[in-house]
């Protein structure tokens, strides 16, 4: 089963549980944040409980009675809340909990989004939540090789672990758990399609109302960038200001959609926005580079 592959976050986040009260697991949709808290984690944490607020009952909760909601599974260590921001009056009720009683490995909390006053999330955690990164899978993970490094860094094996055709095929397929093993093209890219559009007009319309996100152009930038690498920010959207153009950037970054690169703080360039995964990029020899950089 694809999912069930090791991760490389995992030996990071269990390391971060033992002197952080709160632990964050964040990344982009469908990169395998559930299947890791609801599968792998528990054999390494057994007294925890896994919770989804993408169930309505529990959302409801959370939302109205996020003490109750907590106090309901204290019993429990740690407590895994998949979808958290999708309650954000719970951040305030973790943060008296933690604050009570200030033991390592309290909580995990999962979101497909970045933790901010976007989502209506204020730093409520600041100083008590460690934050762990969970991108699709890289080269190593999806080919089930071993994570850690060899002790002795100068022996080179004469054989190579990846062959140029393996390393060809991850830069097609990318690296989404449930995507990447599918073999037949037009099948993968029709999935990758649907990612990005539930990216543009469902996860999208988390944030506040206020900040106008327009989904159509979310959509119409993301796609430009599966096809190629733009010269500048104009290129993606050009009826639209470069303002409105570099909010919706800014916004798909928060949902980890996009992966900034920015300049040296001393030099004069561009941040560059690169999709999350390279299997989000038409393989074709004109966008070869692009995806070596994605990669």
């Amino acid at each position: 089963m694809p999912h069930s592959r090791p991760r490389q976050v995992q030996s990071s986040l269990l390391k971060k549980l033992k002197f952080s009260r709160v632990v964050s697991i964040q990344g982009a949709r469908q990169t395998g944040k559930s299947f890791l808290a609801r599968e792998i984690l528990p054999a390494h944490l057994p007294n925890c409980k896994f919770l989804t607020l993408d169930r309505s009952s529990d959302q409801t909760a959370a939302l109205k009675r996020p003490d109750t909601f907590i106090k309901r599974y204290s019993e429990f260590s740690p407590i895994l809340i998949d979808e958290a921001q999708k309650s954000p009056p719970l951040f305030d009720a973790i943060k008296l909990v933690v604050d009570e009683t200030p033991r390592p490995g309290q909580f995990i909390l999962l979101g497909s989004t970045e933790f901010s006053k976007e989502v209506k999330i204020r730093e409520s955690l600041t100083g008590r939540l460690s934050r762990v990164r969970i991108f699709p899978f890289n080269l190593t993970e999806s080919r089930s090789l071993p994570l850690a490094a060899p002790k002795n860094h100068a022996y080179l094996t004469p054989h190579p672990k990846l062959t140029v055709a393996q390393l060809f095929q991850y830069l097609e397929r990318g690296g989404f758990p449930g995507i990447f093993s599918i073999r037949e093209g037009v099948e993968r890219r029709a999935l990758l399609k649907d990612w990005i559009e539930l990216v543009c007009f469902r996860d999208l319309l988390q944030f506040d109302s206020k900040l106008r996100c327009l989904p159509d152009l979310a959509y119409d930038m993301m796609t430009f960038l599966s096809q190629s690498e733009p010269e500048s920010y104009q290129q993606l959207a050009p009826s639209k200001s470069v303002k409105t153009i570099g909010k919706h950037l800014a916004l798909l970054s928060q949902l980890f959609s996009l992966h900034p690169l920015r300049p040296h703080p001393l030099g004069s360039g561009k941040t560059r926005f690169l999709p999350c995964d390279v299997g989000l990029i038409k393989p074709s020899e004109d966008t070869l580079l692009y995806r070596l950089r994605t990669w």
